[in-house]
């Protein structure tokens, strides 16, 4: 049975982007492990006064809680790098900021490393970086570098790919192919009958999101038809198995 690694920057964006999609494979016995990268945060817009360790470990509990509600078997690991503000000491409202785009990546390397040590034969889903998170956009950049570019996959990283343009996400999706050098071709995971689990799921999120913004992130699946769409490489036939409906 194949192994997907899902390239998680933060704990709650493998749920927010790919909830549905990871009910899909693990109801078919695909193994699956989510690998959070940044997960040493003091960012909680809905926990007042939270110091750098509570955080994480409310973080830590809250996404534990919602990969198991996926399904008990998921593996879930943390790398417990620093995220952008601690790591590049710059406020919340400036992660995704172009002047902070542009410094440099010195996480890159320590992501690669984590990577490689966990991919071995498996497939990976990366984040695609919509949004300008730098540390999305991190994750993104040494998942191209480090992964065959048959094995890798990526998501549209949500609630950021709610407010991205079509043109702005077609932008996104011609660099990413020229960068990893493979044609991508969108697939859709569907989950029709499970909008409302999700919802209910990703709300557990508390210290992120409120329940409006829990409930527009489901809500994005409608444009799929109650399902998600990935990108996935053109010629890979493991991802096309894994996808076919």
């Amino acid at each position: 049975m194949p192994r997907i690694v899902v390239l998680s920057p933060h704990r709650d964006d493998a749920a927010f982007s790919l909830y549905l999609s990871l009910r899909n494979w693990s109801q078919t016995g695909i193994h699956l492990t989510v690998l959070n990268f940044f997960t040493v945060s003091n960012y909680a817009p809905r926990v007042s006064g939270g110091e750098t360790e509570t955080v994480s470990l409310i973080r830590k509990a809250e996404d534990r809680y919602v990969l198991s509600r996926i399904h008990r078997g998921v593996d879930v690991r943390d790398c417990n790098l620093l995220d952008a503000p601690l790591r590049l000491g710059i406020g919340f409202d400036a992660v995704c900021r172009p002047e902070t785009r542009a410094l440099p990546r010195a996480a890159e390397p320590d992501i690669a490393a984590f990577i490689r040590s966990e991919l071995s034969s498996a497939l990976a889903i990366a984040p695609l970086g919509l949004g300008g998170h730098v540390d999305h956009l991190s994750v993104h950049s040494a998942a191209i570098a480090s992964i065959l570019p048959l094995r890798l996959a990526f998501y549209e990283d949500l609630p950021y790919a709610t407010w991205t343009p079509a043109a702005m996400l077609r932008q996104k999706i011609d660099e990413t192919e020229e960068k990893a050098g493979v044609k991508l071709v969108p697939a859709i995971i569907p989950q029709p009958d499970r909008l409302r689990r999700k919802q209910q799921a990703i709300k557990e999120y508390r210290s992120q999101i409120s329940s409006a913004e829990a409930a527009a992130i489901a809500r994005f699946s409608f444009r799929y038809g109650g399902g998600e769409r990935i990108w996935i490489p053109k010629r890979s036939r493991a991802w096309k198995n894994l996808t076919a409906n």
